[in-house]
């Protein structure tokens, strides 16, 4: 994308866990608008966008969580 100014751009995908937006190869802080999509602010000039989905596993998640609670007893 490319602007001569700052954005503030919207992608009309819900926002669920499991996204990631980068600008230029840097991750950069996804905003909820309207209660449901994404948004981003993209500075001024051109700029390189992604959006990637992870989607983890019940399973996943809770075998994640279970790490945590038995590093945090060692």
């Amino acid at each position: 994308t490319s602007s001569e100014t700052p954005q503030f751009l919207v992608f009309s995908e819900n926002n669920l866990p499991g996204w990631k937006a980068y600008v230029d190869g840097v991750e950069t802080p996804i905003y909820t608008v309207g209660s449901v999509y994404m948004g981003i602010i993209v500075p001024e000039g051109e700029h390189e966008i992604e959006f990637e989905f992870t989607y983890k596993t019940i399973v996943e998640e809770f075998g994640n969580m279970m790490k945590k609670k038995v590093g945090f007893l060692f």
